[in-house]
């Protein structure tokens, strides 16, 4: 069996024929999630990415009958002027969890291209989850923030497609910078420098009082 999953691309709509799971006779109700660490990034930030396909049951996830890989998690694509431009962030390893196959698709009606990735999990047992965790690096430019979102391959065997997807937003903003540690205050020896710097303050008050007076003869 073959169905459409759909894909966003900033206004363009990404339709990619995809072999579905659907080829097990048992249900199986996928959701997904998402950790991401840091969240704010500026330019050329860093941050980890924890993506996280659970299967609710009652069934496993995928049809043995397509491979070791046989669930599928998309991510919202992104759009391209031309082939050789770049999203905001490239995906870095090391990656666990999952296979991660970038792709290139297009060109589209308006000449532009798109993006995607597509994340291959192992097959879920009922009640099995599976996180797929990888870095990311931004590229050293300004960039605004943006939307994205990671979707299960749907199938009709899917009994709750309502938590098949996660939103995300990308928040931009200055890099994160390291606080440099303060030195803890010795408060002992502190306190005796403030005693004696009373203490010859009023040394040198009493040796002013106690100076003689100074007498100016008239001429």
């Amino acid at each position: 069996m073959r169905f459409a999953q759909t894909l966003c691309l900033a206004g363009t709509a990404l339709v990619l024929p995809v072999v579905a799971t659907a080829g097990t006779s048992e249900e199986a109700d996928l959701a997904v999630s998402v950790s991401v660490v840091p969240s704010v990034f500026g330019p050329g930030s860093r941050g980890t990415v924890a993506l996280t396909l659970h299967n609710l049951g009652p069934g496993p996830s995928g049809d043995p009958d397509m491979g070791v890989f046989a669930t599928w998690v998309f991510q919202r694509g992104f759009r391209l002027e031309v082939p050789s431009d770049r999203p905001p962030y490239e995906i870095r390893g090391p990656v666990s969890g999952c296979s991660i196959v970038e792709e290139i698709v297009g060109p589209f009606v308006d000449l532009s291209f798109g993006l995607v990735w597509t994340y291959y999990f192992q097959i879920l047992q009922p009640g099995e989850s599976r996180t797929c965790t990888f870095q990311i690096e931004f590229y050293p430019r300004a960039f605004d923030s943006f939307d994205t979102h990671w979707r299960t391959a749907t199938s009709p065997t899917d009994p709750n497609p309502n938590n098949n997807r996660v939103d995300y937003r990308f928040i931009f903003g200055a890099p994160y910078v390291e606080p440099i540690p303060v030195p803890a205050t010795n408060w002992q020896g502190l306190s005796l420098l403030l005693v004696g710097m009373g203490g010859l303050a009023f040394a040198q008050r009493r040796q002013v009082l106690r100076s003689p007076p100074v007498r100016v003869s008239a001429e």
